[in-house]
């Protein structure tokens, strides 16, 4: 990561510490489903931390924001991970209900 990727992970950090919290805020349905399906908390925080580095080593600054950026990449992390557990699948989780 670039020094200019990592400053974007960290000013996202500070405003929000826990970049699990920003998905339970964002997306309720999909982080309740996530702990349904048996994900421990700590793997959802993981997720988050996953899709907040993927989204700066991605961001392009002239087209917004990082945080709503950010928010993105957090969501189809966790969503990702979820189409893939069998718990889920069973349930056909639909993009819509996100």
């Amino acid at each position: 990561m670039t020094i200019r990727q990592l400053a974007l992970v960290h000013s996202f950090n500070k405003r929000y510490a826990n970049p699990v919290s920003v998905a339970y805020v964002k997306h309720k349905k999909l982080c309740m489903l996530a702990l349904m399906s048996g994900m421990s908390h700590d793997d959802l925080r993981q997720l988050a931390y996953v899709g907040v580095l993927n989204a700066a080593r991605l961001y392009d600054p002239e087209r917004g924001s990082f945080d709503n950026f950010a928010h993105i990449h957090i969501r189809a992390e966790i969503g990702n991970t979820l189409r893939k557990t069998p718990f889920v699948r069973l349930m056909k989780l639909d993009k819509s209900e996100w």
